[in-house]
């Protein structure tokens, strides 16, 4: 018989942001990367498109290969960038993808990119602009635009009830909110509320799933590409958030890094930030503490300065300037950071990146090692929804506060090598599986969800 030891000691996760160099990505070193993201729940596949064109990359080794396909061979009417890429967090092979500045469909995969449908024709987006809804997976929301020259464009936010297959129009925000065109969207956990943000320097809110919409910030520069291009919320403190605001420094002073510590209702402009045109924004939740990286939009290259903050946004720092090759040395062409990703940090790979997606110009990464990690004093680490424990009978029972949060659970050893992977969960309030087959030593189990990873130590004395 088994004797199953839970380990009891204190989580303290220390670490440190001694980003070394700047590290450029590119697919089988030619390939430009123009956008990327990684798949919410296998944080080992990643997703890439290439700058210019409609070829869709994705890799199952985190970059180290890649397969690809062009969309445009699929889908005819597809031939401009792919802007926006999202992965269904409870169905690892389901992806849409929108365009940007052409028109062209929204499409979608359910065989993790190898073959493509037009869902939704003629559109385009400004920004990462869908988002699958974590309380309501079924639901997807995108902040799209038609085609138009660019003081008569016209901004809609779709709603999908049907994981994409079929799209309806639930707010039309020039003639409802006057303005011109959507950006940035984003779901807050807690509450359920999706908030778009677009021209004008507005963010508007849905309280009902995208039936009806208000406007929750208003700071018009008087400029047309005065907008918000992100938002994003913490998911385990979610009255907590950020949202960029764009102006073009040439125009007048303006611009800014908003926070909310209400989940929303209220925004307050940070004064570090305060007249400086922001476009890219990441949140990430670490332990306690809540990571957050923005980066401006600068008019002139030696301008780009990309802020990294450990708490919440009350302190920052600037990290050092990407050091890249623009084709054209004489240029005044803006580097324009579009896409910051936070990754969590592993055991399994003892280190974790900040990834950039810059403007024509690729995708570049930072590395850090982990800090000193103890474990938990309870007999299990668990976040503010998910529980994972042993029974008396020797299973393991996971427990959550709501459906839908859990995705799958892994079982590492101590040197953070996968000795069980990728068992798909259902995503009940409580499961219970068999305790898996081990031998005699110590592992870490643990369960994939929503807001990150949850762990329980455990020895194993056959």
């Amino acid at each position: 018989m088994n004797k199953i030891i839970i380990i009891i000691v204190l989580l303290f996760i220390t670490y440190s942001t001694n980003y070394s160099q700047w590290k450029e990505y590119t697919i089988g070193g030619t390939i430009t990367i123009g956008q990327f993201t990684i798949n919410p729940v296998f944080r080992d596949i990643v997703y890439a498109a290439q700058h210019n064109q409609s070829w869709f990359y994705w890799s199952t080794n985190r970059g180290e290969t890649w397969d690809s396909v062009h969309v445009f061979e699929q889908v005819k009417n597809f031939g401009a960038n792919i802007k926006s890429i999202i992965v269904n967090p409870n169905n690892r092979n389901e992806i849409l993808i929108a365009p940007t500045y052409e028109p062209s469909p929204i499409c979608r995969s359910t065989d993790g990119g190898k073959t493509w449908k037009a869902v939704y024709e003629g559109a385009f987006v400004n920004s990462e602009s869908m988002i699958y809804h974590p309380l309501q997976p079924n639901y997807v929301f995108a902040a799209i635009n038609d085609v138009g020259q660019v003081n008569k464009r016209h901004g809609y936010v779709l709603r999908s009830t049907d994981s994409g297959i079929t799209w309806d129009t639930v707010a039309r925000v020039r003639e409802q909110f006057e303005m011109d065109f959507t950006c940035g969207i984003d779901v807050n956990v807690k509450t359920g509320y999706i908030f778009v943000g677009g021209h004008g320097g507005k963010i508007i809110r849905s309280t009902d799933m995208g039936t009806t919409w208000s406007v929750v910030l208003k700071h018009d520069s008087g400029y047309t590409e005065n907008k918000v291009p992100m938002i994003r919320f913490s998911k385990k403190n979610p009255d907590i958030g950020f949202a960029t605001h764009r102006v073009p420094n040439e125009v007048r002073p303006a611009g800014g890094l908003w926070k909310t510590t209400d989940g929303g209702t209220t925004w307050n402009l940070l004064e570090k930030f305060a007249n400086t045109s922001m476009w890219a924004l990441d949140v990430l939740d670490v332990g306690n503490d809540i990571e957050v990286a923005c980066a401006n939009f600068g008019q002139y290259r030696k301008n780009t300065i990309i802020w990294h903050s450990n708490d919440a946004g009350n302190t920052w720092k600037e990290l050092p300037k990407i050091n890249y090759s623009y084709p054209f040395p004489d240029s005044i062409y803006p580097l324009e950071i579009e896409t910051i990703k936070l990754t969590p940090r592993t055991t399994k790979y003892g280190k974790r990146s900040m990834f950039v997606v810059t403007s024509g110009l690729g995708l570049y990464s930072y590395e850090e090692l982990l800090g000193d990690v103890a474990l938990s004093d309870d007999e299990s680490i668990t976040d503010s929804d998910v529980r994972i424990s042993i029974t008396t009978q020797g299973e393991v029972q996971i427990r959550s506060k709501h459906e839908h949060l859990t995705n799958s659970f892994m079982v590492y050893d101590m040197l953070g090598r996968e000795v069980v992977g990728n068992k798909i969960l259902n995503g009940l309030m409580e499961e219970t599986i068999p305790m898996p087959e081990l031998t005699t030593g110590m592992y870490l189990f643990v369960v994939r969800t929503v807001h990150g990873n949850v762990s329980l130590p455990v020895i194993i004395d056959n």
